[in-house]
């Protein structure tokens, strides 16, 4: 009997079988999916599981990245733009993974400002159970934006790693050495400011 295996949000079960839907590793950062078979024709009942529910939010988000973009003839948006226009509608963006206010008021002018996503990816990667193989163990989001602050404000002399790309070590007196990775963006290059894309401790 053909076993299908239900696929991500509103596209029902669309995998043919555990390994192909995902057993083996994560489709996405911070996964929490579970593989749910079904037999034949016999669709098994899920609570609080709606796929018309969720791709009206989808179509929702579609239609609001679409509008942003009037002007551009049959813009066709990313799936990476539908899904950060989701997480806003949805409130899914945590507290936590903000750039505290004074991490962005007292940023150094000869720097490009700070991103968010690349914020996000410093935490997601080397925060506490992050997926980097260097962590800032038992810090908060707060105590790793002071270390950033203090990093790029007094770092060393700034290398080259390769074309476009770039690295600073910083030694922070209450919590050790630190490195710092930059890169020459487009738009960067454009004001000829490196922007911030990493930071993790050097290990000791």
């Amino acid at each position: 009997m053909l076993m299908w295996v239900l696929g991500w949000a509103s596209r029902g079960w669309v995998y043919l079988d555990a390994q192909s839907a995902g057993a083996a590793r994560q489709w996405h950062g911070d996964c929490d999916c579970q593989i749910v078979p079904a037999w034949g024709k016999k669709t098994p009942k899920i609570a609080e599981y709606d796929p018309a529910a969720l791709y009206a939010q989808y179509e929702a988000a579609r239609d609001a990245v679409i509008a942003r973009k009037q002007g551009k003839v049959a813009y066709s948006p990313s799936d990476a733009e539908i899904a950060s226009q989701m997480k806003k509608d949805l409130n899914l963006e945590p507290e936590t993974f903000s750039i505290p206010e004074h991490v962005r008021a007292l940023w150094p002018s000869e720097l490009a400002p700070l991103r968010s996503k690349k914020w996000l990816h410093i935490l997601k990667r080397h925060g506490d159970n992050g997926t980097g193989h260097t962590q800032f163990t038992g810090l908060s989001p707060d105590e790793i934006a002071e270390i950033l602050l203090y990093a790029v404000k007094n770092s060393e002399e700034v290398i080259e790693e390769s074309k476009h790309q770039y690295s600073c070590d910083a030694l922070v007196p209450w919590y050790g050495k630190v490195r710092v990775g930059m890169r020459q963006s487009r738009a960067s290059e454009e004001s000829g400011k490196l922007e911030v894309v990493s930071m993790f401790p050097i290990k000791r």
